[in-house]
């Protein structure tokens, strides 16, 4: 018989000889929680500041325990995400600036284009009517 492995390492039995019923409710706690957490990565990446201790404000058949974990989980997710975000926000335009001082380029409504299309290699971005 093949292996089952879930990534769930407190049960001391191998989850190959648990019965068919406790796979079904570890499979429906997960996708419970997926679920849940995606809401909460979306929510702390767009709307509200990542919080790790945040009262549980979506509704969800999870018990608060798991809401908790789920909270934390989302909020850590979120924190990396803006970080990250930030980071490459400020590396462009630490690049942006060094190409600006590099060229001669000043104008902040410049983007790469042809070298024929202004003496610095940058031409002016059209913007969307």
């Amino acid at each position: 018989m093949p292996t089952l492995t879930r990534a769930i390492t407190h049960i001391p039995i191998r989850l190959d000889a648990a019965n068919v019923g406790k796979l079904a409710q570890l499979d429906a706690l997960a996708e419970a929680y997926k679920a849940l957490c995606q809401q909460y990565v979306t929510a702390f990446c767009t709307d509200v500041e990542p919080d790790k201790y945040a009262d549980a404000w979506l509704d969800s058949a999870l018990s608060a325990r798991w809401q908790r974990v789920v909270i934390q989980h989302a909020a850590g997710v979120a924190q990396s995400w803006r970080t990250n975000r930030n980071r490459a926000h400020q590396a462009y335009l630490d690049e942006l600036a060094a190409a600006r001082s590099t060229t001669g380029c000043a104008s902040a409504h410049w983007t790469k284009g042809s070298p024929s299309a202004s003496p610095c290699g940058w031409r002016p971005t059209i913007a969307a009517s």
